[in-house]
C-alpha cells in the first residue's frame, strides 16, 4: 500500500471548493462565486499556537490547514466549505498549497459557521 494511500485513508472530510469569477451586470463587472470542485475528500486539521507579546496576556491563534489529494488543483483565494464530523464550516481566502508526493496542505482563514 503506498504512502498516498494511507494518507487517503485519514480523509474524513468533504469539501466544496468556489472560486470568484467576473460577471458584467448592466455594465458594471462584479465578482460571482462559481462551484469549482464538488465532493472533494479531505481533512481539515486544527493546530493552536499560543504567542505572548511584551506587555500582554498571552493570545492564541489557531492555524487550521486542508489536506487533500496532490493531483487537485486549488486556486489561492479560493473559498472552501468543508463538511467535517458532522458539522459544515466555511473557509475564505485559501493559501497557496504546499504539494508534496502523497498529498497537499493548504492554510484556511476562519470565514463563518454554515
Amino acid at each position: 500500500m503506498s504512502h498516498k494511500t494511507v494518507l487517503e485513508k485519514t480523509y474524513i472530510g468533504i469539501a466544496k471548493v468556489y472560486v470568484y469569477d467576473k460577471e458584467k451586470v448592466k455594465g458594471i463587472t462584479k465578482p460571482k462565486e462559481k462551484l469549482l470542485i464538488e465532493d472533494l475528500k479531505c481533512r481539515i486539521d486544527y493546530d493552536t499556537i499560543t504567542g505572548t507579546e511584551q506587555g500582554n496576556l498571552g493570545q492564541v491563534y489557531q492555524q487550521i490547514t486542508l489536506f487533500c489529494d496532490p493531483d487537485i488543483e486549488i486556486p489561492p483565494n479560493s473559498k472552501i466549505e468543508v463538511t467535517q464530523l458532522g458539522r459544515t464550516e466555511i473557509f475564505k481566502n485559501s493559501g497557496k498549497a504546499a504539494i508534496y508526493a502523497t498529498h497537499q496542505e493548504i492554510v484556511l482563514s476562519q470565514n463563518e459557521v454554515a
